[in-house]
């Protein structure tokens, strides 16, 4: 069967094309080759017509292309970095438009949602779990064409703002999402050329993060899966350490921190990919020097309700956050008036599109085009900020620091949860900044269970749960967390000199071991 020739800038036949590809048209196998190769060089960087190419070759063939080259994680790399940045939000841009269409008319509770408006970004509802997820009259509602059953796994999220929520995951999902892993695991810790065992040492219930990670992270690595037992970690390293060339723990702060001198005698480098809340350099600092020089600490963001891969840290992102923190006007220029040092992340715009309401909250939309329960201007109560590409790149030539940034994602950083903030003086004040300065004492870490809760009324108060407690310890920490936020050149300095009846940090600690309020404490799974 012969095509009509067809104007190839002609919508229609776009349109045409996409729908031909979805739908596997026999005679157009000789057209959808030649279209993979141009988007097979699209990708390499090698086609000189990308203006064209990226505005209109269907995102269908783009998709496709897309997923065949994810299975090669070096290929993948360095189709990657030779990609330009405008060149992705191009892509971004349209991937964003169509999953707003698709949502419209295939996701039962975003159609309600949205019938009567517009469909342009800009004035589409934020989301919310209360608003959105638990208005929804049933899960199958939420997803696309209400197909519940096309699911293969079901998690939850940590409960950390309330009841946990379950998010469906499909097969393709979580197939990309091991090829996802691999490139970030490449990325940080060169697994493809090394032999790599990783230990997950994060919760194996139904929530997200053990479960998952422990699914999809085997694409070039050996997995086990231990769960947070300190114990089991060890025995592992030590039992297979022979036989690779670096271990990867992936883990929750608060029980690495514990774990790292247990491991500080394992005879290959150790590295750690953690998540789950922020942390200060002085942490990261503490790892390297009880783990090893040669071991990399690098932290990934990832959530229930968008999943576990798309945003990391990298090599650069680290020497940003590290500049920052010797470098007020750099600081100022990134991270605008956070008082904390943010978390600063890198994500792929393809999986992602990451913007900021006026409270300053993130809102993440899913294009993955594999994800079941999509979602749109989601808002996790994350507090930050997103810079392009580009815009990094002129902050740090105005500063005067020259830094080679190989991956052309952009930035997003993240101060803390808006849920679990407080008001001090004026200025919100987050758990992660009061993380922060416990991470400068690792021999508190060790008994702190990763519970706490703020407040303050005519005092600064922090409770936290730990695995045994006395008054000393409670002295201690107060003393450590007041000079740690209070004084010259900490976070909460400026707050201190305006309220100084609100500048000392009053502890309350309970005890792990028996019963008291544990329910008033934020709970985050580790």
């Amino acid at each position: 069967m012969r095509m009509n020739v067809i104007d190839p800038l002609s919508i229609n036949f776009w349109e045409y094309i996409d729908h031909a590809c979805e739908s596997a048209h026999p005679f157009l196998i000789v057209s959808f080759n030649e279209y993979l190769r141009i988007t097979t060089d699209f990708y390499s960087g090698l086609n000189p017509h990308l203006s064209m190419i990226e505005r209109f070759i269907p995102l269908s063939v783009l998709e496709f292309a897309s997923k065949r080259s994810m299975k090669n994680t070096i290929a993948l790399k360095k189709k990657i970095v030779s990609t330009s940045p405008s060149t992705l939000t191009v892509i971004a841009q349209r991937k964003l438009d169509s999953t707003i269409r698709r949502m419209a008319e295939q996701v039962p509770h975003y159609k309600h949602l949205v019938y009567a408006l517009p469909l342009n970004y800009e004035l589409l509802p934020e989301l919310t779990k209360e608003d959105y997820i638990k208005s929804a009259d049933s899960l199958s509602d939420l997803c696309y064409g209400a197909k519940l059953t096309s699911s293969a796994l079901f998690v939850t999220s940590s409960g950390f703002s309330g009841d946990p929520c379950t998010w469906p995951k499909t097969r393709e999902e979580l197939e990309k999402g091991r090829y996802a892993a691999a490139f970030t695991l490449d990325f940080l810790f060169d697994v493809a050329s090394k032999k790599t065992l990783v230990i997950n040492s994060l919760s194996l219930s139904v929530w997200i993060g053990g479960v998952v990670v422990g699914r999809i992270s085997d694409h070039l690595c050996t997995v086990i899966n231990t769960g947070p037992d300190k114990n089991l970690v060890v025995k592992y390293a030590q039992l297979y350490a022979s036989y690779y060339e670096q271990i990867v723990v992936i883990g929750y702060p608060p029980f690495l921190t514990p774990l790292a001198p247990l491991l500080s005698s394992i005879t290959i480098p150790v590295h750690v990919l953690t998540g789950g809340e922020g942390f200060s350099e002085e942490w990261r600092g503490y790892m390297h020097s009880t783990l090893g020089t040669s071991s990399r600490i690098f932290s990934g963001f990832a959530a229930s309700d968008i999943g576990v891969t798309g945003a990391l840290e990298s090599r650069e992102t680290v020497i940003i956050r590290r500049l920052c923190a010797k470098n007020s006007s750099l600081k100022a220029a990134i991270f605008g008036e956070m008082t904390a040092l943010p978390m600063l992340f890198q994500y792929n715009p393809l999986h992602y599109h990451i913007s900021v309401n006026e409270h300053q909250e993130l809102l993440f939309s899913t294009l993955d085009t594999d994800v079941l329960l999509p979602l749109m201007k989601y808002n996790l109560k994350d507090v930050g900020g997103v810079l392009s590409y580009d815009s990094m790149a002129s902050i740090l030539s105005k500063n005067g620091v020259t830094l080679p940034l190989p991956l052309p994602f952009p930035f997003f950083f993240v101060a803390g949860r808006s849920d679990g903030a407080i008001n001090l003086a004026g200025s919100l004040v987050y758990p992660d900044t009061v993380l922060g300065a416990l991470h400068t004492s690792p021999e508190f870490l060790k008994i702190f269970t990763g519970h706490l809760k703020l407040s303050v009324d005519k005092e600064f108060v922090v409770e936290l749960e730990v695995t045994h407690k006395t008054k000393v310890l409670e002295k201690n920490i107060a003393d450590l967390l007041t000079h740690e936020l209070f004084t010259c050149g900490k976070p909460l300095e400026k707050i201190g000199l305006r309220t100084p009846q609100l500048s000392k940090v009053h502890v309350k600690l309970y005890d792990a071991n028996y019963p008291h309020s544990k329910s008033s404490l934020k709970i985050r799974r580790v």
